[in-house]
């Protein structure tokens, strides 16, 4: 009995990193035919955590575009269990040029670009990977909104030499399809690294990690109990 009661808790958070795992999973796997949702009717505002990069970047002359919400499957040690899917909001805007979209949401702001034969340039602040391709070029920059947007424009301005000037973005069904293009060409490769590195790998370095200590746990609580 003593056996059961030590290994119960100890599956049941196996079990919760499996999920958890299965889950990042999926939101890589679908990511190329996910499909965000325009809210923008609803025009909802920007959470107080956020609502300086908003004001930042009116500063800087990007102007509203709209908002969007994307359904994705639920990650984290007690969400993934409760809730299975979670709705994000991503805040968008584009600058006076009409050619640099900068995407917000609760933990992430990012800058797009498409250029004239069709490759992408973007720039994350502080959270992301770089990625050096001729279809993609991705840049992360540790400053807040006005650094990001400043390296954005020299990553574009030097792109655009071998590949084209960036085209303009004029609606939300314009940058809805500059988005579906981007997911369906780019989404997996830019995930596929942080699916690893920020999920997989920790999940299993955890999991091995409690394996072995049960079984350790069970010998020695076993070798005590006998003699």
């Amino acid at each position: 009995m003593w056996q059961l009661a030590l290994l119960l808790p100890i599956l049941l958070l196996l079990l919760t990193l499996a999920m958890n795992a299965w889950h990042a999973y999926l939101i890589y796997r679908d990511v190329d035919k996910r499909t965000p949702r325009d809210v923008s009717s609803e025009r909802r505002p920007m959470p107080a955590e956020i609502a300086e990069w908003g004001r930042q970047l009116r500063e800087l002359g990007f102007e509203r575009l709209g908002e969007v919400e994307v359904s994705v499957p639920s990650v984290g040690v007690i969400v993934a269990v409760i809730k299975r899917r979670q709705q994000h909001t991503a805040w968008l805007f584009r600058d006076r040029a009409a050619t640099t979209v900068a995407e917000a949401t609760r933990e992430l702001l990012d800058l797009s670009s498409r250029l004239a034969d069709g490759s992408y340039v973007l720039t994350m602040r502080a959270v992301g990977n770089r990625i050096d391709e001729p279809g993609l070029f991705v840049s992360v920059v540790p400053g807040g909104p006005r650094d990001t947007y400043r390296h954005h424009l020299i990553n574009v301005e030097t792109r655009a030499v071998s590949h084209g000037p960036p085209g303009t973005v004029s609606s939300m069904a314009q940058q809805a399809a500059q988005d579906a293009e981007f997911r369906a060409s780019y989404a997996k490769r830019q995930l596929r690294r942080p699916l690893v590195i920020r999920w997989l790998l920790p999940i299993a370095v955890i999991a091995l990690a409690l394996v072995v200590l049960t079984i350790l746990t069970i010998w020695l609580v076993a070798t005590v109990v006998g003699r």
